[in-house]
This record gives structure tokens, sequence and C-alpha cells, in this order.
């Protein structure tokens, strides 16, 4: 924002030039002010830098400051030192006499040309000095100010101090929002830069916010900002790539550049760096050679405008050793990474957050080369570069963590592995809760990246045997994606994920590492302060220079001592570090104690089984009241289950003679493991059937346990099935019996889309000839009526219909109502008239509403989660399309054996789908309707199975119960 201070707009260049030749100060200033403009005449920066270089022979402060300003603007080898050191002079003569403007107006000068130095704190002190002028002085010059604080806020950011870089651009905005007539593009290029600050403070959904802002602002303007409106494009499509957002961001990327390309004269820094941001779009779609293309043209305009070695060819080095890395050429990488690692160094200084980054990529290069020393090196260097900083670059540390987590593990250091993979998790969570506002698409994207962080952690404790400690992690990720999908605002003390506590010998561990970075921080501090004394002076003294010199060689000597000094402290801690059994389950108590204290509510027959699917197998976990968790692990790997699984789902979908075949696949991994540890927790002798709680993670969901076949009868004939969330709170009681009151609604008509369920019918006759209540039926079911059963709290909730479910997009997910229209997942979530409060059970007679579509099955729980976290007790769902008739005979048998004959919820289901699988009850037409999803969404391609018995899979097997199963 800075501008020289002009004279007249239309000078007479002649005769300014012969009063000038003649030794007219004035003259020469006003010659000098035209040619810096071009204002009367062309541009020329050589000719003003000499007309003002000699007014300033005679210590004149504004020619002084004048030459500064056309030395910074032409930017020549050696300019900016000039410019810095007139500024100076300039300055100094002011304070003596020049007004408090005009002061402020150096200061800002002084803080630009430290800025090109990228001598950010010595540009910040300038700009805190300009502050502290234009603030107190009468009749404020309020657009100064904003420059101020706007100057102010770049400076913060290039320090890394980046909270206070949007304090700053706020205080820049409040005021400037003060000024009548204020300039709107200004504005817009505020929003813009705070942006880029949460995007670096990894507060992504305030930094959408503010580039929506932006773009706002610049459509109401009469005359379109173009540079500025493919700024703002630019940085989004950064910010959706840090969501895992690829085809937005490549739209985004390409949209800026198509706007540069029509600008006569766009900055080619600008340009250069969108190719970068297009480059990382299409590196996350692994779109590799498309990335490489966009990387080069990059480092195209930036070698051509700059040169080969400076500070603008950075990026485009990290991001060509990106690729390289990614293809498996690391020596490549590692190449690239070093080069910019000394640009970086030698520009921004060696404890800057950006060599901390590069620091990382080299360190996670060299661990995939095998060489763990160098990798150690580098790692444990950014970390203490990053732990030091003014505001902590968490998005960049998780990766720090995770690397330092791998590479010990991989050199068998298996107790530090865990401090840095608890580490990297815990990152994960401080993330999650920056970005709370996200909407759900986005917060689903982002959460992506954090799955490999947990499943590391899952992995090297259970490595170690620490299997309650698993079993925590386990569960954390299952809330991690509860709240994914439910987007909680207001978190408790149940559902709140909170963090991974350091056991006493890690957090021991840790304190000591921090210890080892006291030197290293010290003398980065004082380092620091020397340079603000020399930010206030303008020069350091040779004993000062000496000093810092100095103080540079032992910082290097105290970063090489705290590296050694780590790797010498782990090692002699890991012995200790592993003998931790003990306090690792204590610390795991909390997960541990809500198992044995739900179990416990439950009373005499019930059993726990935890699965888990981790890179190196398959994890079984079994509890039961009152007994020691057990764990067995089974050699599988997660590509070959998950394939198995998804084929077994084809073949109950198309009622395939081989389904049992395949089912018992999946029982032999998944049952057979652990079948006697889960009979010898239960007492058959008892009145009922055992039942089996089951709580699983990632695509495990998408089983249909209860008919996993043993080789002559499948699970549910042993066992009542329901599904345990930890993350999701649940009060375990018997139901409430007497007067049993309940609400049904259903749709039996044809929409478009979705056949019509004459079986709905049927199915509500018969449930509410069972239980007393009312039912709505096509017409009369309206989200009105809904919301005005639900005000009434009926104990029981019976939904007949069709659901549509489409992953990761909750506004088109929905149940269809009686009048074609759908309620959406949306609306459930955030209007308050949909509570569940004192329904003991909702049953969503409805096609897949507990079935997700993501490979990791993150939203499989999808309709029924988000049920019982608005007060539902329990859910009954279904996870595949499911026959219309055959339904209406279970649900009937269902409510009998849950209503007349006293059963709890998983006995009553289990009773019920016992009576298909016998064949008792005759079905006609049982499979002309089916309550569609439409992830297939082609009603037509339901076949003719008159002849299908209903004892196949397909008929009773995608029922599933969750929550209060009692």
């Amino acid at each position: 924002m800075g501008q020289a201070q002009n004279s007249s707009p239309a000078p007479d260049i002649p005769l300014l030039t012969q009063k000038a030749q003649a030794g007219d100060i004035e003259a020469m200033m006003a010659l000098g002010e035209a040619y810096l403009e071009g204002d009367g005449t062309r541009r020329d920066l050589d000719a003003a830098i000499g007309w003002f270089a000699t007014a300033a022979q005679t210590s004149d402060a504004n020619a002084l400051y004048q030459l500064s300003y056309a030395l910074r603007e032409r930017g020549k080898p050696d300019d900016l030192a000039l410019a810095l050191r007139y500024g100076i002079a300039a300055s100094a003569l002011a304070k003596r006499s020049g007004s408090a403007a005009f002061q402020a107006s150096i200061q800002l000068q002084l803080g630009y040309v430290y800025d090109k130095l990228n001598r950010f704190e010595e540009a910040i002190a300038a700009y805190e000095a300009a502050r502290r002028i234009a603030e107190r002085k009468p009749g404020q010059d309020r657009l100064q100010i904003v420059a101020v604080y706007f100057n102010l806020a770049n400076s913060l950011a290039g320090a890394g101090r980046q909270e206070e870089s949007v304090a700053a651009t706020k205080r820049a905005i409040e005021v400037l929002a003060k000024i009548p007539g204020s300039d709107r593009r200004l504005l817009a290029n505020l929003y813009t830069n705070e942006a880029i600050s949460l995007t670096i403070l990894a507060r992504y959904g305030e930094a959408l916010d503010a580039l929506d802002e932006a773009l706002a602002i610049y459509e109401n303007l009469n005359i379109p900002e173009i540079s500025g409106v493919a700024n703002v494009l630019k940085t989004k499509s950064r910010v959706y790539t840090l969501l895992a957002r690829y085809e937005d961001a490549v739209k985004a990327a390409r949209s800026a550049l198509a706007i540069y390309a029509k600008s006569e004269s766009p900055d080619q820094h600008e340009v250069a760096a969108t190719y970068g941001t297009l480059g990382l779009a299409f590196q996350g779609l692994e779109r590799h050679a498309d990335a490489r293309v966009q990387y080069l043209a990059a480092a195209k305009i930036l070698e051509s405008n700059y040169g080969a070695n400076t500070i603008e060819m950075m990026n485009p080095l990290i991001n060509l050793g990106n690729v390289d890395d990614e293809l498996g050429h690391f020596e490549d990488a590692l190449t690239n990474y070093n080069r910019a690692l000394a640009l970086i160094m030698d520009s921004l200084g060696p404890d800057h957050a950006d060599v901390a980054t590069m620091l990382g990529r080299l360190g996670n290069t060299s661990r995939k080369l095998e060489r763990y020393d160098d990798a150690l090196n580098y790692g444990l260097h950014a970390l203490l570069i990053q732990t030091n900083a003014a505001d902590a670059d968490i998005d960049n540390q998780r990766y720090t963590f995770r690397m330092l987590a791998r590479t010990f593990a991989a050199k068998g250091n298996r107790g530090v592995a865990m401090l840095f993979a608890k580490s990297a998790v815990n990152a994960h969570q401080a993330l999650r809760a920056r970005n709370s506002t996200l909407t759900d698409a986005l917060r689903s994207a982002f959460g992506q990246s954090f799955q490999p962080s947990y499943r590391l952690l899952s992995e090297l404790l259970l490595s170690d045997g620490q299997f309650s400690e698993a079993q925590f992690a386990g569960g954390l990720l299952k809330q991690e994606e509860f709240h994914e999908f439910t987007q909680i605002a207001e978190k408790s003390a149940d559902t709140d994920p909170g963090v991974i506590r350091l056991t006493k010998p890690e957090a021991r561990i840790w304190t000591e590492i921090q210890e080892r970075m006291t030197p290293a921080r010290k003398i980065a501090a004082e380092m620091r302060a020397l340079a603000a004394a020399r930010a206030k002076t303008g020069t350091a003294t040779p004993e000062a220079q000496a000093r810092l010199r100095d103080l540079a060689t032992r910082r290097d000597e105290a970063v090489r001592t705290f590296v050694a000094s780590t790797l010498e402290l782990i090692g002699r801690n890991e012995t200790r570090m592993l003998l931790r059994q003990k306090e690792t389950l204590d610390l795991s108590q909390d997960y541990a104690r809500k198992v044995q204290t739900d179990l416990n509510a439950m009373g005499p027959n019930v059993v726990l089984l935890q699965a888990m699917s981790l890179e190196d197998g398959l994890h079984l976990f079994v509890s039961a009241a009152g007994f020691e968790t057990i764990h067995r692990e089974v050699p599988a790997s997660r590509s070959d289950l998950a394939n198995k699984i998804s084929a077994t789902l084809a073949a109950i979908e198309g009622r395939s003679d081989d389904t049992n075949a395949k089912l018992a696949e999946l029982y032999d991994l998944l049952i057979r493991p652990v079948r006697s540890d889960l009979d010898a927790a239960v007492d058959r002798a008892g009145a009922n059937t055992p039942t089996l709680l089951l709580d699983l993670s990632g695509f495990l969901r998408y089983v249909p346990f209860a008919a996993l076949y043993g080789g002559r009868h499948y699970l549910v004939e042993d066992y009542a099935l329901a599904l345990y969330n930890p993350a999701v709170p649940t009060k375990f009681a018997a139901m409430r019996r007497g007067n049993i009151k309940g609400a049904g609604f259903g749709v039996a008509r044809e929409h478009p889309g979705f056949p019509a369920l004459p079986g709905a019918v049927r199915e509500l006759d018969a449930v509410f000839h069972i239980v007393e209540g009312t039912t709505k039926l096509d017409d009369e079911f309206s989200d009105d009526a809904l919301a005005k059963a639900l005000a009434a709290k009926p104990q029981l909730l019976h939904i007949a219909s069709h659901f549509r479910f489409r992953p990761g997009n909750e506004t088109n997910s929905y149940l269809l109502l009686g009048n074609g229209a759908g309620l959406t997942l949306s609306q459930l979530r955030t209007q308050k008239r949909f509570r569940f409060n004192g329904i003991d059970l909702i049953t969503l007679s409805a096609c897949e509403t507990a079935r997700g579509g993501g490979a990791e099955g993150e939203e499989i729980e999808s309709f029924g989660a988000l049920a019982q976290e608005k007060g539902a007790s329990a859910v009954l769902s279904t996870l595949w399309q499911i026959a219309d008739e055959s339904t209406a005979r279970l649900m009937t048998d269902f409510y009998d054996g849950l209503v007349n004959q006293g059963l709890d919820k998983a006995h009553a289901l289990q009773r019920a789908q016992l009576a298909l699988i016998k064949g008792e009850t005759a079905q006609q037409s049982a499979q002309h309707a089916n309550r569609s999803m439409t992830v297939v969404e082609d009603a037509s391609a339901a076949t003719d199975l008159d002849a299908a018995p209903t004892s196949h899979p397909y008929y009773w097997a995608a029922f599933t119960l969750m929550g209060n199963w009692m």
C-alpha cells in the first residue's frame, strides 16, 4: 500500500528540467516524482532515482524518503540495501522536524524494505513504530492506519506469527469499514490476506468464509478487480486441496489462470503460484504427470523473472520433489528438496517454519530409502523448529510426528514410536477442533487424511500387546467418524473425542526432549532480540555483528547436540518405556471402564466382540462382564478382507447359490478364531440365547454378522446380535413395559424413482394391531406430521418407506415422505423439532438406512447414529435393499416378541429372523417390491424371485439393531 508523495498532476517536464539543472531542489523533487509515477512522461525509475539522489545531497528528509522508495521499486542488485540506508537517514531527520504523518510514512517505507529483504522481525518493528505514530497523532489518517495494519499483518505472517497476523488484518478491516466511501478493493484484499493466514493456521472453514467475503465484494464492484479475483480463486484452490476436495481445487485454479490470461500485465509471481496450486490439486488426484507439467510451468516463470537461485524457486522445487517422492524417484526428490532447503535457509533463516517443513520432507524420503539415521536427524531438527515457533504449524507438525513414529518403529524403537504416534493423533484432534464449522462434505474429505495416524498407533499398540489401549484408539477413530457425520455443536463428556494421554514414561521422555531443546531456543531468542535492536536503530554495531556470527555458530552446534542427546535419551529409555503394560491399561481405563460399566448394566449372558482391520491383519477382542479382554490376531490383509465382504454382499443381494459359502469364509475369519472365547463367556443354560454385541470399525460394519455361516447354521441361531458404538451415548436398561404406545408412518404409493410398497400397508396394520397408536400413510405422512408425533414422545416409532443414501452428502440423503418429498439427514440433524427423546425404539423399515457407501463405511450407522444422538434409545435399520412382503412378516413377528412375549429387542429380532430362516410363515409375492436405495438407483433391476425361500439371508440378515438392545 506504499505510495510516493506526488506533486502536480500535470508537470511541465522541460521547464522543471531547466530549473533542476540550475539547482532548484523543488524542481528536482518534482521531476523525480514525475518519472517515478509516469506523470506527464514515461515512467523511468533510473531518472527518478538520479534526481532524488541529487536532491538528497542537501540532507532533505523527503528527498531521502523518495530516493529510498524509488530504489525499492527498481529492485536491482544492492538497491534494497541502499533503500534501507536512505530510509534510515530520512527517519533520523524526520524525527527532528518532520510531521507525524511523514514519520509514519517513513516507518512504513522501512517496513516495506525489510519485508523485501525477508527480515520480518525488523519489518514488524518498523510497522509497529508507524502504528504508534499514526494512532496517537491528532486528526488521524485512518487510511494510513489501515496501511500500517495491512503491512504489519503480512510481516507477521512472514515471521510465522499467524495468530497475530489474523488479528492485525481484522483490525485493518475494522478501521477501513469506518471510512466513508472506503476502497472496496482494498477491503477484498484484506479478506484474502486473512484467509491466507487462516489457512496456515489450518482454520480452513474460516479461510473459505473470508474468501467468500472477498469474492462478494469483487462481484459488487462496478469495475471488476481482475487480479484480485484470480488471487482469491488461487487461495481457494489451495484450501480445497488441503481439505482433499481436489476436483474443486482444480476448477478454482483453472478459473484463476483463465483470469490471469485475460490481464494485460498479470503479476508473474501470482501466475506461477497458481500453476503450483493447480499442480497440488492434480497431485491429490494422483495425476502426477499433469502435476509435473504445472510445476515446471511455475518454475519456468519464476526462473525467468527472478533467477534460478532465488527464494522464489522454493515452491516449484518442493513440489517437484513431492512428485518424485510419490513416484518412488527418491534420489531425485532428495535433490530437489535439498536445493529448496538451501534457498529457504539463505533467504529466510535457519529457524523459519518453512525450514522445518523442508526437513520433514527430507526425513520422510530418507525413511523410504531406509536411511533411518538421516530421517531421524531431519525429523528431530524439524520438531525443534516447530516446537519453538510462536504459532505451532500444526498441519506440518502432525506429519513430522508421524514420520518420526514410523522411523522409530522401523528401527525397533516401538516405545518412542508410540509417543510420536500419539502426538500425531492428538495433532489431528486439534486440527479437527479448529475446523468444527466446516460443511459435512468438507469435514468428511478432510478427515480422510487422519486415518493413517490412527491406524499406525493401533498397529504399534497391538504389536506391543497393548490390547486395551488399542481398543481405545479404535474407539477414538469411531468417534472421529461419528463427529464427521453428525457435526455436533456442543460436546458432552461422553462424546468428546478428546486426546490420547501419554503414559508417565512417555510424558517424562517428552519433557526431557523439550528440555534438551532449551539451549537452542535460548540462542534463537537472543538472535531475535539482536535483530529487533538492529531494527530500532537501523544499524548493527561491529560488536553486535560479531555476536550474531558467534550465535549462528553456537545455534548450529546446539541443534547437533539436541539431536544427538535426544537419540541417546531414547535409546537409554527404550527398555523402560516398553515395560509400561500396567500403566497403559490404567490410562485406557476410560474405554475399559465404559465397556465394563455397560456390560455390567446388561446383566449376564452378554459378550462384546470388537473387530478392527489393520494393515498387519485382523484384530479381534472379546470382552464380558468380570472377564479380562482377550485378543486374537488373524492373518487377513485389509484389501483381501474388504474384497471378501464386497463379494459376499453382492452374492446376498443377488440371491446367489454360493452365498452361504462366502458367508462361511467370513465366519472363518471373524468368528471361528474367537468362537471358543465367546462361548466361554456366556451361559447357554439361561432362559434366553446369549447376546453378542458388535463394536465394528471401518468396512467391517458392512458385514451381516447375523448371517455368518458356521457350516451347519447361521450365527443368529446361536446369538442375538446388536451393534455397540462407544461414540454414541447409550443408557442400557430394560424397555419400559405396560401401556406401550407408538406412532407409525408409511409410504405405499409409487413415486418417481421409487416403486410402490403395498406391503407397507399390511406392515403398519399388523404392527399397530400389536402396538397401541396411530398411523399416517402416504399424503398424511409429512415432515410436520412426524414432528407433531415426536412431540408426543411415543415409546415406539415405526417408519416403512424408502431411503436414498448418497455418501458424503447429507443434503441429498433422505427418507421418502408420503407426498414424495424427502426428509434429509441435514434437516433431521439441524431442526430442533426432530428430537427423539423418550423413544425406546425407532424402526426404520426402509432400505439401507444403516448402510453407508464409502470404502471405510464411515456412515454405516448414518440415520441410526444420528437418531440415537438426538435421543432415541435404540434403532433398528437395514443394510441392503429389502423385500417388501417378507419385511412386513418379519416386523409382525418382531413386535409380537417385543410387546406380547416380553422379549428384549435383540431377542425379539432374533426370533423374527429365525422364523424366516425356518420358513415358518408362507410368503406370497414377497419379492415384487424393493425399498430401493439410489446408490443402485434402478428399481427395474429387481428380479422375479417368487420361488426363493425366505431362508436366504437376503430376506432377514439386513436388519441391524444398534444402541440399547434391552
